[in-house]
């Protein structure tokens, strides 16, 4: 990305004198001649471009309780495999284009958010399953930093994108920050209800995050080759500067 020095060759900002020691490759020969034609003498011109520099990367992934489900022997989004998956993508793209990236593992994403400390440009990916939703104002206030930031979603699409129908059916379930799991039995407008507000959700936190101008990778499966893809149609619609579309 650009720099704010010059000394680079692929985005001009000025002309100038030739000096000793210069470039020649960055004469401008066309200006040059124009000059040395109106002067009547031999005058050389040199092109200033802005310097290059590899963008920073921060890969910020919450710690909350729900970060560690599921259990692997069970057929459901497993987020920790997940989570390395991204990471393992994001760090190998991020070593081809020779940028460094920093790992923040939080408790709190809207506090590790809002004391971010990061040079304009750097690329933020944000992994969470927003369970805990980001108030939108965090997104506003890093956004107005030129920070590119990158919510990549996480969230199981049975239990959490949406519910099943297990109206009768005796579930465990265990509640944050509280060790063993206690049987519970839903009602069939338990469960209903339960799919709407899951579905609402997921609904709500994805025009959320469109809404003031951020495209989310979303993520429901642990499958590398899929979260590969995903990555992959959301790079291809930032270059054609389309929509986000999972």
């Amino acid at each position: 990305m650009r720099s704010a020095r010059r000394g680079g060759r692929w985005d001009p900002v000025t002309s100038r004198p030739y000096r000793p020691g210069d470039d020649l490759r960055l004469i401008d020969h066309r200006a040059s001649a124009k000059l040395s034609a109106a002067r009547a003498s031999d005058e050389l011109i040199v092109r200033e471009h802005y310097a290059e520099e590899a963008a920073g990367v921060v890969l910020a992934v919450a710690g909350h309780a729900s970060m560690s489900l599921y259990p692997e022997t069970l057929p459901w989004l497993h987020k920790p495999r997940a989570v390395e998956t991204v990471a393992e993508l994001v760090t190998a793209s991020a070593s081809r284009s020779r940028s460094r990236v920093d790992r923040l593992e939080p408790e709190s994403l809207p506090a590790l958010l809002r004391q971010l400390d990061a040079a304009p440009g750097t690329f933020v990916f944000v992994v969470s399953d927003f369970l805990e939703p980001v108030p939108e104002r965090v997104w506003t206030e890093l956004l107005a930093q030129r920070l590119d930031l990158v919510p990549v979603v996480l969230q199981d699409p049975v239990w959490e994108r949406s519910f099943p129908p297990v109206a009768g059916v005796v579930l465990p379930t265990s509640l944050p920050h509280r060790c063993g799991a206690r049987p519970v039995r839903l009602t069939r407008a338990e469960a209903e209800a339960l799919r709407a507000t899951h579905e609402t959700r997921h609904a709500s936190l994805l025009d959320g995050l469109m809404r003031v101008g951020l495209e989310p990778v979303v993520l429901d499966e642990n499958d590398p080759d899929v979260i590969f893809e995903r990555f992959v149609c959301w790079s291809e619609g930032r270059r054609r500067g389309s929509a986000w579309a999972a």
